[in-house]
C-alpha cells in the first residue's frame, strides 16, 4: 500500500494488529509475514516486524498490535507498507492483518509558541492556557529550566499589571512538567526569576 507524507512531516507512526493462526508443526519455523517499509519503487529501507508460523496464537482471533515510526523516514515523502508472506511446506499458516493507519503531522504541530521570539501573550490578572508540548522543541542557546536539559519546551510572556505575587502551575497535566519563569529579551541571555 503507498501513502504520501506532507513535506514538512515531524513525526509520523505506522500502525497495525496482526493474528497468527497455523497448524504447523509448533516448533517448525516454515511459513514467515514480513512487513516491509520500501520507497515509492517499492524498494525495501526498513523492516517493520517479521513473524513466523511458531508465533501463532494459542488462542485463535488474538490481535496484537505493532506501531512503526516512520519518523526517520520521512524525507522520503512517498513510501510504501508491504506485507510479504513466505508460504510454508504444508501451507497450514494464516497471518491476519487488521486496520492498518499511517499517521503523520507537520510542522504546524509544534504551537506557534515553540521558539522564544514566538512566545504567546498572556494579559491581565489571571490567565488559564491549555495545550500539548508533544511536538515541541528545545532551541539552540536556550537555558536548562530547573538546571534540567528538558526538550519539549513552549513560551509564554506577560507583563504584571500591578506590583505583588504571580502563582503560576501546571496542575493537571500528564508528566512531570518543568517550569521557569525569566526576564530578559534573547533566549540566550535571560534572567531566570523562578523554577521548579
Amino acid at each position: 500500500q503507498a501513502f504520501t507524507l506532507p513535506p514538512n512531516t515531524i513525526a509520523a507512526t505506522l500502525g497495525y494488529w496482526y493474528n497468527i493462526f497455523s497448524v504447523d508443526g509448533f516448533n517448525v519455523p516454515n511459513a514467515a509475514l514480513e512487513v516491509d517499509i520500501a520507497d515509492a519503487a517499492g524498494n525495501p529501507i526498513a523492516t517493520v516486524d517479521t513473524k513466523y508460523n511458531t508465533d501463532r496464537d494459542p488462542v485463535a482471533g488474538t490481535f496484537h498490535q505493532v506501531t512503526f515510526d516512520l519518523t526517520p523516514y520521512a524525507t522520503n515523502t512517498q513510501l510504501r507498507v508491504q506485507f510479504w508472506v513466505t508460504s510454508g511446506t504444508s501451507g497450514g499458516t494464516q497471518f491476519n492483518i487488521d486496520d492498518v493507519s499511517v499517521a503523520a503531522w507537520d510542522s504546524s504541530a509544534r504551537g506557534s509558541n515553540d521558539n522564544f521570539t514566538n512566545a504567546a501573550p498572556l494579559s491581565g490578572n489571571s490567565a488559564n492556557v491549555v495545550t500539548t508540548n508533544t511536538f515541541a522543541t528545545k532551541e539552540s542557546g536556550e537555558p536548562n529550566h530547573a538546571n534540567n536539559p528538558g526538550g519539549k519546551s513552549l513560551w509564554w510572556r506577560w507583563s504584571a499589571p500591578e506590583p505583588g505575587i504571580v502563582t503560576i502551575t501546571t496542575d493537571g497535566s500528564s508528566f512531570d512538567t518543568l517550569l521557569a519563569a525569566y526576564t530578559g529579551t534573547a533566549v540566550n541571555s535571560l534572567t531566570r526569576v523562578a523554577a521548579n
